[in-house]
């Protein structure tokens, strides 16, 4: 598997910000490797992921 990150920015599909385990998220669909993922991303993380 590729560690490098990748740019889905313009293949990602936004869904809509919901609660996940009582953190507010940003919901995307991302099609990968012909199959659709689902991916979340808390709200108020730093672009580079870390939360400090």
């Amino acid at each position: 598997m590729d560690s490098k990150p990748h740019d889905f920015k313009d293949q990602a599909r936004y869904i809509g910000s919901l609660k996940k385990d009582e953190q507010l998220c940003d919901f995307y669909e991302v099609v990968i490797d012909g199959k659709i993922q689902y991916v979340y991303i808390p709200v108020g993380l730093e672009q580079n992921g870390s939360e400090d």
